[in-house]
């Protein structure tokens, strides 16, 4: 007759009783191993993270008007600086061809 199919938790992290029913009824759902169900969720969990993180990159330098280290946003053909809107187009432009 063999062994009743068990759900094992491993020991490395704790879980709560809900989320170990989430994870065992989608595994099943799925017809997943769940260790494959959990990797699936957190590389979904960090591309999305490090899809923000890219969206935030702008290219930053001193302004001299506000004494701070600030962003630049690119509007129209300027980079402006984010808090004071003073144009440091070439300044940037320097910048960015340097880095690139």
């Amino acid at each position: 007759m063999g062994r009743k199919n068990e759900f094992k938790v491993s020991k490395a992290f704790t879980l709560g009783l809900e989320e170990v029913a989430y994870l065992k009824m989608e595994s099943e759902r799925k017809d997943m191993n769940v260790s494959l169900f959990v990797n699936q969720l957190i590389r979904k969990a960090m591309l999305e993270a490090l899809g923000k993180e890219q969206k935030k990159h702008k290219p930053s330098g001193k302004c001299h008007t506000c004494n701070e280290y600030r962003g630049y946003d690119l509007v129209g053909k300027e980079w402006l600086c984010e808090v004071c809107k003073l144009e440091k187009t070439e300044y940037i432009n320097a910048i960015v061809t340097r880095h690139v």
